[in-house]
């Protein structure tokens, strides 16, 4: 999941860069500004994700909810920065930040404590290459609105895959 998880998640943060750049005609530091609000609800969402851990079947139904909501408006949304950018973008960094701690902690549950910081090393890597390939693959797709629909159908995939997971963690 952590695989899947990284290739959506490369989606929002490397093609809406690219979005804001090629089509709206943002500069870098444009861009970087635009990715802000995301950025932080990111963050936020992270944090508070973090202490709901234990409900994990729950956090990771949401958090793919939010993402392939985010990514499927990103797909459908006319690309003018308030009305088609902010808003698809916010949604699916708060998907992000549900998803991250939720699918790390389910990564890392039940490894002896001796273990934790390799099984924690594996999941992290699991990720990276998850956003490696995925970048390599919504990188073929032609056009934003064909790699966010791509990564709105990750999103339902992670949902679709929560079936495997316990429902909460002790």
């Amino acid at each position: 999941m952590l695989v899947l998880f990284g290739a959506a998640a490369i989606g929002l943060w490397y093609f809406s860069a690219q979005l804001l750049q090629n089509s709206l005609g943002f500069t870098a530091l444009q861009a970087g500004l635009g990715q802000t609000p995301a950025a932080v609800v990111f963050v936020v969402v992270a944090r508070v994700a973090t202490v709901q851990v234990r409900r994990l079947k729950a956090l990771v139904l949401c958090g793919s909810a939010l993402l392939t909501g985010g990514f499927g408006w990103l797909a459908a949304a006319p690309h003018d920065y308030l009305s088609g950018v902010l808003g698809p973008t916010v949604l699916v960094a708060a998907g992000i930040g549900v998803l991250f701690p939720a699918l790390m902690a389910a990564a890392t549950a039940g490894v002896p404590a001796g273990e934790a910081g390799t099984a924690g090393g594996v999941a992290s890597t699991a990720n990276q290459a998850g956003a490696m390939l995925g970048l390599a693959v919504l990188a073929t797709l032609d056009g934003f609105g064909a790699v966010f629909a791509a990564a709105a159908g990750i999103g339902v995939a992670l949902a679709g895959l929560s079936i495997l997971l316990p429902r909460h963690m002790a």
